[in-house]
């Protein structure tokens, strides 16, 4: 250090100091409190050989906080750089290393995820999936960040990782018996709620029935019941000059009925995005006024919802209106039309004269599907391009080629069963559960890996040993190949 030029001879005799061993002497010298909490990741800000022992028991102003979290067991706050980066990584639990790229193009913390404020350019991180699933009643301040108390999302309830400074998200109780049984947040007002209970086992929690994912089998037949709506989107309805149709949607919880009011909904006129198509009847359909998370709608609800700009991350698929001539062989009653006075598109002919397009063009041309069959979780163009662009499924990596293509819905993933055939469903940084979460298994797994790890490399060396007494050729790979 500046203020100390003898440091690489100085001894230290109190033994009670604290003390390290100097970044660039390596002798044992004092930690003084002008050398502690540097603002600057540089070495030549940093004092002691460990660095981590430079950040202890450290208090910084908003504007180099980043968060806070035990050091060698004291609590201690970071600074803002040494988020996400693994050189200088400082917390003895990790926490400020556990960053995702999303979508390759942004990277930002998990703590930043779903916490009101867009760190990313298009907003990916506040709507991600975890956003639309947070805990309505549990807050807390998170480690890394500066902000009070947020909510967090549910699955990072319990799961292994403390994501609270008070470790408040891993501190649980038991509700319920049997089928039921399930753990909760130990708070001074929890309390065990009732649950709905499926006809195979298992059971939903009443705040996330009827979200529009039919995990118990017949989740979706009660909600319907109970709130005398259909399930299905309408057909189009014929009136004098127009078309309707009525889209349907959920609220989630089964609490929350009375919020599903007529008010709640608006008419919007769908023809065919940013294209004038001569002779084209609009249709009207209904849908909830505000932006919805369109992860979990399928087919022409999907279309329709992104295509009006009503879904908070999803684009529309309908960029250019079917050419006269795509898709040859098919549609046998398609009427040309014309398409901002320069090209020719076609229109399929309804009652009372009316004329829809509803059909979505391969990008191979060579196949035209309906609406209903785009973002449905199949496959149904050969260049795999009706789901291509779909952002309410989790595609399932295939090394064949895209005929074989797997799409499942995003309520599939980390729900502890495996539907990819690589399991990337379940073993992907998203699910932060560990596959082998008993301490034993752990313990039990690393001794045998330990003894399979001996045991080859007893034999590797006995095969070298032996590799040298060789005397024909038959031998010398058989011998060869024992050690590969």
């Amino acid at each position: 250090n500046n203020e100390d030029e003898s440091e690489d001879t100085c001894t230290v005799t109190d033994q009670s100091q604290p003390s390290c061993k100097h970044v660039r002497t390596g002798q044992t010298v004092p930690i003084h409190d002008y050398v502690q909490c540097p603002t600057m990741l540089a070495r030549e800000f940093i004092y002691c050989d460990d660095f981590r022992l430079n950040f202890i028991n450290c208090s910084y102003n908003s504007h180099w906080k980043g968060g806070e979290c035990e050091i060698y067991g004291y609590r201690s706050e970071i600074l803002k750089v040494m988020i996400c980066d693994p050189d200088w990584q400082v917390c003895d639990d990790g926490i400020d290393d556990r960053c995702f790229n999303l979508d390759g193009s942004c990277k930002v913390h998990k703590h930043r995820l779903c916490d009101g404020v867009v760190d990313c350019k298009d907003g990916i991180d506040e709507n991600d999936s975890k956003c639309s699933h947070m805990s309505k009643i549990y807050h807390c301040k998170r480690k890394m960040g500066i902000k009070d108390a947020l909510p967090i999302p549910h699955q990072w309830i319990n799961d292994g990782i403390e994501d609270c400074v008070d470790g408040s998200d891993e501190k649980e109780t038991t509700c319920g018996q049997n089928s039921t049984e399930r753990a909760v947040l130990l708070r001074e007002d929890a309390k065990c709620q009732n649950a709905f209970i499926c006809p195979l086992g298992g059971f939903i929690e009443l705040s996330d029935l009827c979200d529009g994912r039919d995990k118990c089998g017949n989740e979706q037949k009660i909600c319907t019941l109970s709130r005398n709506t259909k399930r299905h989107d309408t057909p189009f309805v014929e009136l004098e000059q127009s078309l309707i149709r009525k889209m349907s949607y959920c609220v989630q919880g089964i609490e929350n009925i009375l919020t599903l009011k007529q008010d709640k909904c608006i008419v919007k006129q769908f023809a065919f995005p940013e294209h004038d198509i001569f002779g084209l009847t609009p249709i009207d359909f209904n849908i909830p006024e505000a932006k919805q998370d369109c992860d979990f709608i399928y087919g022409e609800s999907y279309v329709y919802t992104s295509c009006v700009n009503k879904c908070k991350n999803s684009t529309c698929l309908l960029e250019t209106p079917p050419s006269y001539h795509d898709c040859p062989g098919q549609i046998e009653h398609r009427i040309g039309t014309i398409v901002d006075n320069s090209f020719l598109t076609f229109v399929t002919p309804l009652k009372n004269k009316m004329f829809i397009i509803n059909h979505f063009v391969c990008d191979d041309k060579t196949k035209c599907i309906d609406h209903s069959k785009v973002c449905d979780l199949v496959q149904d163009c050969n260049d795999g391009s009706d789901e291509r662009h779909c952002t309410n499924h989790f595609e399932c990596p295939s090394s064949v080629s895209s005929l074989s293509k797997t799409y499942i819905p995003k309520s599939k993933i980390c729900d502890g069963v495996f539907d990819c055939m690589d399991l990337s469903d379940e073993c992907n940084e998203n699910c932060p559960k560990e596959i082998l979460q008993s301490v034993y298994l752990k313990v039990i797994s690393i001794i045998i890996g330990g003894l399979a790890f001996l045991a080859n490399l007893l034999i590797i060396l006995k095969n070298l040993f032996e590799i040298r007494k060789c005397r024909t050729s038959v031998s010398l790979v058989n011998k060869a190949m024992i050690i590969l």
